[in-house]
């Protein structure tokens, strides 16, 4: 049987550095991974993660070249502060759902945005449960790097943007 390679998720980030995830299909078994470029896209290495686990990674995000999220089926939540080396695993305490995308603000690592399938755009401010934000199917969503604190976005099914101005 041929494989089937699929890279989602992909973001980019200060210069050359990027990075994606996705996986791999092969003979009927998914495969989930993560893999980073430091060459603007040039070459791409798997990452620790990418020989781990069946879970299937949504999206990624990074906050700088070290500190990161990844976010998958299952309520699966990754994050690193090594630039992928390594990945710590969110979900043994977490109240979680499964998630599209994910943002994290710049500066504070107990506040992020979640967009979920069927349970919308949750907040999470460091504690063990996410707040609600926006119902429906939560999508794209993103955080200001020059207000953090009051400015960010979420998006929903059939293009609905939401902002704020004010942190909520």
């Amino acid at each position: 049987a041929a494989a089937t390679l699929w890279w989602t998720g992909v973001f980019t980030s200060l210069l050359l550095i990027g990075w994606a995830v996705g996986g791999i299909s092969y003979g009927g078994e998914q495969l989930s991974g993560i893999i980073r470029t430091t060459d603007g896209g040039a070459h791409w290495d798997p990452l620790p993660f990418a020989q781990e686990s069946s879970v299937l990674l949504n999206g990624v995000s990074f906050v700088s070249a070290q500190r990161g999220w990844a976010v998958g089926a299952a309520g699966l939540i990754l994050s690193t502060t090594d630039g992928g080396a390594t990945w710590a695993d969110h979900n043994t305490n977490l109240a979680t759902i499964q998630f599209f995308e994910g943002s994290l603000h710049p500066t504070d690592p107990a506040f992020a945005l979640g967009g979920s399938q069927d349970n919308g755009t949750a907040k999470w401010l460091g504690t063990a449960s996410w707040s609600m934000v926006r119902s429906g199917d939560g999508m794209a969503n993103a955080i200001s790097s020059s207000n953090p604190n009051a400015h960010w976005a979420i998006s929903n099914q059939n293009l609905n943007i939401r902002r704020t101005t004010n942190g909520g």
